[in-house]
């Protein structure tokens, strides 16, 4: 399946004036809309409670990365990752990059495969980040299929009697203090060692609760 691809982070743009958090590169048929909506959601911030000046070992392991699937105003799906990267050009803290796929909606498609996926691109190398001139537009990339899932007792395993728990209590948390439709976006982070179905997919990853 192929997808259109953006990169997002903070980099020194060659001769430019402009510098700093800028879409690094894109393929050319992602709209405007469709690209702030990815950096709208995808947006990082790292736990107060994390190193300020941390060690690349310690963002290796401490700094989670963001997996996100969500649809975009254009009608398209986007799977994307956001992860910590930590000093920019400038040697200043706080830098992140975002990788994102963009494709037509497709129902086989199974976002959490995409788990820990090595390809989401985690740093620019020194070449382009020292580049004198902007990058070309990136080509678009053929998603593998996915083709993992996992069993029944699996997926009950997962379901524990603490995990429905603290779930119920999160979407009664959320149905409580917000209006009648409710839009959840769960960001996963590193550490899920099995992959989710379908069924969880639904369940977890996007959750859409309609109060009557």
């Amino acid at each position: 399946m192929l997808a259109s691809q953006l990169i997002y982070t903070s980099w020194k743009n060659g001769d430019s004036l402009k510098k700093g958090f800028m879409v690094y590169s894109k393929t050319s048929d992602i709209s405007d809309e469709d690209t702030q909506e990815i950096l709208n959601i995808m947006r990082y911030k790292p736990s107060a409670s994390l190193p300020y000046s941390p060690t690349k070992e310690e963002i290796d392991s401490m700094f989670p990365r963001n997996l996100a699937y969500f649809h975009l105003p254009s009608g398209k799906c986007c799977l994307a990752q956001a992860c910590y990267v930590g000093q920019d050009y400038t040697n200043r803290w706080g830098n992140y990059i975002i990788h994102a796929f963009v494709f037509n909606r497709n129902e086989d498609f199974k976002p959490l495969t995409f788990f820990d996926w090595e390809e989401f691109r985690r740093c620019l190398t020194e070449t382009e980040l020292n580049a004198h001139t902007n990058p070309d537009p990136l080509t678009k990339y053929n998603l593998p299929n996915a083709n993992k899932s996992i069993s029944e007792q699996e997926i009950k395993s997962f379901y524990n009697f603490e995990r429905l728990t603290i779930l119920k209590k999160l979407v009664q948390t959320i149905i409580n203090n917000h209006g009648k439709k409710i839009k959840i976006n769960l960001i996963l982070k590193t550490g899920l060692s099995a992959f989710l179905s379908d069924l969880i997919i639904r369940g977890l990853f996007i959750l859409i609760y309609e109060k009557s």
